[in-house]
């Protein structure tokens, strides 16, 4: 998140104790902000210095976060140390972090930085869905064949800060549980994990608005009788600042879920019941976890 950066601060505490402290904040949303004491050389008594926040801090922050597609991986803050690294994952003023010396006779002076802290606003996201139907050969929401339909829209907008950066969409497959009975039954999960990649998608830099889509859906196979599906997967919303030593944070996420059965009679499937629905928009600093990317494809048992 987008810090005022704040001077250099030099506090005598007491006179013939100089505490000095250098903070570098780069002015971009995201962006790592490094804090660090240096003891002076011709301090008249040993030192030891560590950062404190007031509190820890004040705000959602992180010490990173790692995404791939092999996995989605948030690093812990760390203030119990002489230097540190860390994101502001959410926007307010008036954040603090304090700089706590020792001395060697126990002593203990504090030196307090102020930061405020901006961002992206008027976040919003929606999705809109498209029943789920038989198509040419699956089960699916929405149409594969032309002309198509997406089965579900997800459509973004925020107002980009002064430092602009990209729109990003990350989906989580929750699960994606298939059976098809076909004599001997037939019943696969995928997920948890990714869906496909990452990120799922994304926007151009600086752009106010964005849209993604998705489309599941099942072949129906000749041997079996039945088939069914039950599909819940999360998209989230993430912004990613157009600057170096920056992480992508979380903005708002969207639950969704579909599930459909069809039955096949004298060699024709029809829809014995569906289901689909998209919750609404949570507004959220939290970031997305994975461990595997899901590639969904043809069930092993068939």
């Amino acid at each position: 998140m987008k810090s005022a950066a704040p001077t250099a601060a030099a506090v005598a505490n007491p006179p013939e104790l100089i505490v000095a402290m250098a903070v570098f904040v780069l002015a971009h949303p995201a962006e790592a902000v490094r804090l660090y004491c240096v003891p002076l050389e011709t301090w008249p008594v040993a030192v030891s210095c560590w950062l404190r926040p007031t509190p820890n801090p004040t705000g959602s922050a992180v010490g990173g976060y790692n995404a791939s597609n092999a996995a989605g991986t948030v690093v812990n803050t760390n203030f119990t140390q002489k230097s540190t690294t860390f994101y502001w994952v959410d926007a307010a003023n008036s954040r603090q972090i304090t700089f706590t010396l020792k001395t060697s006779d126990g002593s203990t002076y504090t030196v307090p930085t102020t930061f405020n802290v901006g961002g992206p606003s008027g976040v919003s996201l929606s999705a809109t869905t498209t029943s789920v139907s038989i198509g040419l050969s699956p089960l699916e929401m929405g149409l594969f064949a032309l002309p198509s339909t997406s089965g579900i829209v997800f459509n973004a907008a925020l107002t980009q800060p002064s430092t602009a950066g990209s729109i990003l969409f990350v989906q989580y497959l929750n699960n994606y549980n298939l059976t098809y009975n076909n004599g001997s039954g037939c019943a696969f999960s995928y997920g948890p994990g990714l869906d496909s990649y990452y990120p799922y998608d994304s926007s151009a830099v600086g752009a106010p608005q964005a849209s993604t889509n998705d489309s599941p859906g099942i072949i129906l196979y000749s041997d079996a009788s039945e088939a069914t599906a039950s599909f819940n997967a999360t998209m989230y919303l993430m912004w990613q600042p157009n600057a170096s030593a920056s992480i992508p944070v979380p903005l708002a996420y969207i639950g969704w879920q579909w599930s459909g059965d069809a039955v096949q009679t004298n060699g024709a499937w029809s829809l014995k019941s569906s289901s689909r629905s998209a919750n609404q928009f949570v507004v959220s600093s939290g970031f997305p976890a994975w461990t595997k990317t899901v590639q969904i494809g043809q069930p092993p048992c068939h």
